[in-house]
C-alpha cells in the first residue's frame, strides 16, 4: 500500500530552512563561526551581546557588569532577561561564542514566529495558511524610503522586540487553543515570558484579554471556565515575574513613559514598514481584510481577530505609541499573512471546480520564490539578501580581548577618536569601563594644533531610562547618574595622564583623526615609564605604569 505524501509537513519544514536561507545565510555567508561579532551593524547589537556575555561571566544577574554601569558594582541586573538567559543556555550547549548564538537565535525566533503564526491561520483555513506564509519573507526586506526597513530590526539591534513578539505570537496561538484541558498552564507560560521579555507586548497582550472577554460578554459566551483560565494564568505569571516587573516599574518607566494621546507621528526614523511598501500587495491584503470583514459576518474567527488587532497596533502611532507601533509594523509581513492568503485562496478558488492541496502547495512555492527575490515581479517587495561583516574586525576585536586578558578589572581605560567608537557600547567588550574623549573638544584641539593634557572625557555606561539604579529596599531605588549630575559621567574635563592604558587608532577614513591620535601616542611615549604594548597595524595600546604623573605637557603645539 502506498503510503499518503504529507505535503502540509514537507512544505513547513521547506519554509523553515528557506527563512533561514534567505536570512541569516546570506547575511553570514553561509558561516556559523565568526571569529568577531559578524554583522553586528549599531551599538544596540553590541549592547545585548555585552549583556549576555556578561551574564555568562558572572553567572547570574543580580547585578549589571560593572563596565555596563560606569564601575559601579550595585546597579541592579534591570533589562528583561529571559533572551539573555536563552543566549547563555545556548552558548554552553553549542560551545559557540554569545556573539554568535545570539544573532543566530534571533532568526530562529523569527522563523518560529512564522510557523506558529502559520498554526494560528490554520484554524480558519489550512489552504489560506500556506499560501499566506510565504508573505514572511518579507521580514528581511528592504526598508521604505523614508528610514530602515524590518531587516535593520534585527541588524541594529532590536532584538528584545523580536523575543517579545515571538512569545505574543504564542500567546495568540494559547488563546486559539483556549478549549485545551488545562489552557491556563499556556496562558501563564507566555504572559511569564512576555513579562521577563519586552513590556510593550505585554501590554498588548492585556489589552487583547479585555477585547475578548468584551467579545464575549456580547456573544455571551464568557462562562466560568474562561473567568478562571484567565484569572488563574494571570495570578501564576505575575508571580513568576513579580521581581522583575518591581524593577521595570521604579527604573524603565522612571525614563521611557508612553505619552498616550499625544501629537501624531506619521514618519520615523526607526525601523519600520508601511502599506505602501507592500507594493502590489497592498491590493491582496485590502480585498484579504474586506473578505475577513464577509467572514466574521457568518461566524467569529479568532486568527482574523488577531490579524486585525495587530494591524491596528501598528497605526498605534495616532495615539501616542510611537516608535512601538512603528517597530511592530516590522512585524506586518506575519501578521498581515492571513489576508494575503484569503484573497489569493477565494480569487483561484473562484477559477476552479475542487480545490486540492496540490494547488495550495504549487502556490505556495511560486510565491516563496516571489517574495524570497528568485523570480522577480515588479512592485511586489522580496527579501533582502545580502552578506556584511559589520562594524566590528579583527583588528579591534584582537585588541579587546587583549584588554580583557591582561588588565586588570579596576584598570582604567581611554579610548581616543576610532571611526567606529561612535557605537559606543561595542567598547564594553573590553570588560572594563570605558571611557572615550570628547570627539567635539578633540577636533576642535586638532583644528587648533594643539594637544591637551585635559580635556573632555566621558564614562561610558548603559544608562538611557534607568540612570544607573541601584536597590536600598525592596519598592526603593536610588538612582547613581541622577545624584553624580550628568557632567560627572560626560563632557567633563579630564587628565589623560590618570589612565591606565589608551587606546588609538592608527588607521581611519578620516585620516588626519589618525595621524592626530598617533602624535598625541608619540608625544606620551617620550615618557619612560609610558611604553606600547599592543599594536596590531590598525589599533595601538600604550600603557601608563606610573598613572598620576606627569606624562605631557598642559597644552603641546604642533
Amino acid at each position: 500500500m502506498r503510503a499518503k505524501v504529507n505535503f502540509e509537513a514537507i512544505y513547513l519544514v521547506f519554509v523553515f530552512f528557506f527563512l533561514i536561507w534567505a536570512s541569516v545565510a546570506n547575511l553570514w555567508d553561509h558561516r556559523i563561526k565568526h571569529e568577531f561579532p559578524f554583522a553586528y551593524m549599531a551599538s544596540d547589537t553590541f549592547q545585548h551581546q555585552v549583556r549576555a556575555d556578561s551574564i555568562k561571566q558572572m553567572g547570574n544577574y543580580k547585578y549589571e557588569a560593572y563596565y555596563i554601569c560606569a564601575g559601579y558594582k550595585d546597579c541592579v541586573g534591570f533589562y528583561p532577561p529571559l533572551m539573555y538567559h536563552l543566549d547563555v543556555i545556548l552558548s554552553y550547549i553549542s560551545g559557540l561564542e554569545i556573539y554568535d548564538v545570539a544573532y543566530l537565535l534571533v532568526f530562529i525566533v523569527i522563523g518560529f514566529s512564522a510557523m506558529i503564526f502559520y498554526l494560528i491561520m490554520r484554524k480558519l483555513n489550512k489552504h489560506i495558511a500556506m499560501i499566506g506564509l510565504p508573505l514572511s519573507l518579507l521580514l528581511f526586506s528592504r526598508g521604505p524610503t523614508t528610514g530602515p526597513g524590518p531587516y535593520a530590526l534585527i541588524t541594529w539591534g532590536s532584538w528584545p522586540l523580536i523575543f517579545g513578539q515571538f512569545f505574543l505570537i504564542c500567546f495568540f496561538w494559547s488563546f486559539s487553543n483556549f478549549d485545551l484541558k488545562n489552557s491556563w498552564i499556556f496562558l501563564a507560560v507566555f504572559l511569564s515570558a512576555l513579562a521577563l521579555q519586552h513590556q510593550p507586548e505585554l501590554a498588548f497582550a492585556v489589552f487583547f484579554v479585555i477585547l475578548m472577554i468584551g467579545l464575549w460578554l456580547l456573544k455571551k459566551e464568557l462562562n466560568l471556565s474562561k473567568i478562571r483560565n484567565i484569572i488563574i494564568a494571570g495570578v501564576v505569571s505575575f508571580i513568576t515575574s513579580v521581581y522583575f516587573l518591581i524593577i521595570f516599574k521604579f527604573t524603565f518607566t522612571k525614563g521611557n513613559v508612553i505619552k498616550w494621546f499625544s501629537v501624531l507621528k506619521t514618519t520615523t526614523t526607526d525601523q519600520t514598514l508601511y502599506l505602501s511598501n507592500f507594493g502590489i500587495i497592498i491590493l491582496f491584503i485590502i480585498v484579504g481584510i474586506v473578505l475577513s470583514f464577509f467572514i466574521l459576518k457568518k461566524k467569529f474567527s479568532l486568527p482574523i481577530f488577531i490579524s486585525l488587532f495587530m494591524m491596528c497596533v501598528g497605526f498605534g502611532n495616532y495615539i501616542g505609541l510611537e516608535r512601538h507601533a512603528f517597530k511592530t509594523r516590522c512585524l506586518w509581513p506575519i501578521y498581515l499573512s492571513l489576508f494575503v492568503g484569503i484573497s489569493i485562496y477565494y480569487l483561484v478558488k473562484s477559477l476552479t471546480r475542487k480545490w486540492n492541496i496540490i494547488y495550495s502547495f504549487s502556490l505556495a512555492i511560486v510565491l516563496l520564490l516571489v517574495f524570497g527575490g528568485v523570480i522577480k515581479i515588479p512592485k511586489v517587495p522580496y527579501s533582502q539578501r545580502f552578506t556584511s561583516s559589520g562594524i566590528m574586525d579583527k583588528y579591534h576585536w584582537d585588541a579587546f580581548r587583549w584588554i580583557r586578558d591582561n588588565t586588570k578589572e579596576d584598570a582604567k581605560v581611554l579610548f581616543l577618536y576610532g571611526d567606529i567608537y561612535n557605537q559606543d557600547a561595542l567598547l564594553r567588550n573590553i570588560f572594563r569601563v570605558p571611557h572615550m574623549v570628547d570627539i567635539k573638544e578633540y577636533i576642535s584641539a586638532l583644528k587648533n594644533k594643539t594637544i591637551k593634557r585635559n580635556i573632555g572625557i566621558d564614562i561610558l555606561g548603559d544608562h538611557h531610562g534607568v540612570y544607573y539604579a541601584y536597590r536600598k529596599s525592596l519598592f526603593d531605588f536610588g538612582f547613581h547618574a541622577e545624584e553624580m549630575g550628568r557632567d560627572y559621567f560626560y563632557n567633563t574635563k579630564r587628565d589623560i595622564c590618570n589612565f591606565d592604558y589608551i587606546v588609538l587608532d592608527k588607521v581611519s577614513r578620516q585620516d588626519v583623526l589618525a595621524k592626530y591620535n598617533i602624535l598625541i601616542a608619540n608625544e606620551l611615549l617620550k615618557k619612560e615609564f609610558i611604553r606600547p604594548v599592543f599594536d596590531n597595524g590598525v589599533v595601538m595600546i600604550i600603557k601608563n605604569n606610573n598613572p598620576g604623573e606627569d606624562c605631557i605637557a598642559e597644552e603641546t603645539r604642533f
